[in-house]
């Protein structure tokens, strides 16, 4: 089966409701910017209204060129405790992903975020979270990790492209980070000072 006969059938058999009735050329801009974790539990149907929850995260680049990450907290019930993790969250009722990235860096940083690009979308049916889709943008920041107070989570990192590898990032997130850096979109420095 074609990749995008393949995404259309698993999004008719999932809970995306924004989707419905849609191609998936009006979805994503190509087949390729779609990317499932778990295609053959997928392409089964075996995720619906019922468990799949919708993510929107940004990987924010401060104006080193340096990847802006906190630590998750340790505490009960939080999936993948002292694990990295890139800022967002979950869309409310209502919300765009875009509203979300806006609403979420706000909550977790005090940033009021301003510009940002579309990376890719992926369906994520694995790990010790609830299977989500996760919406990937990128952005950068006129600041340094010095300049920014976390109020979410124990502590906030930035980190160097050749640096990721030391890190064990939650869920997905190390294979997305691994895309963004084969995709070439790994922003360099403009800091003078």
């Amino acid at each position: 089966m074609p990749a995008e006969a393949g995404i259309q059938a698993g999004l008719r058999k999932n809970w995306i409701p924004a989707f419905a009735g849609m191609t998936v050329g009006a979805i994503f801009p190509s087949a390729s910017s779609l990317h499932i974790s778990n295609p053959s539990a997928y392409s089964r149907g075996l995720f619906n209204s019922v468990t799949m929850q919708q993510v929107a995260q940004v990987l924010l680049f401060d104006r080193n060129g340096r990847l802006l990450v906190y630590l998750r907290d340790d505490k009960l019930g939080i999936p993948f405790p002292n694990h990295w993790d890139f800022f967002g969250g979950h869309l409310e009722s209502g919300e765009t992903p875009d509203q979300t990235l806006v609403r979420e860096v706000k909550e977790e940083l005090g940033l009021a975020l301003k510009d940002w690009e579309y990376f890719r979308t992926y369906v994520c049916t694995e790990g010790d979270a609830y299977p989500n889709v996760k919406y990937i943008y990128w952005s950068r920041i006129d600041r340094r990790v010095d300049e920014l107070t976390l109020r979410e989570g124990q502590m906030l990192k930035s980190i160097a492209s050749e640096e990721r590898s030391q890190f064990r990032f939650a869920n997905i997130l190390g294979r997305i980070l691994e895309d963004f850096v084969a995709s070439g979109l790994w922003p360099r420095s403009v800091d003078n000072s």
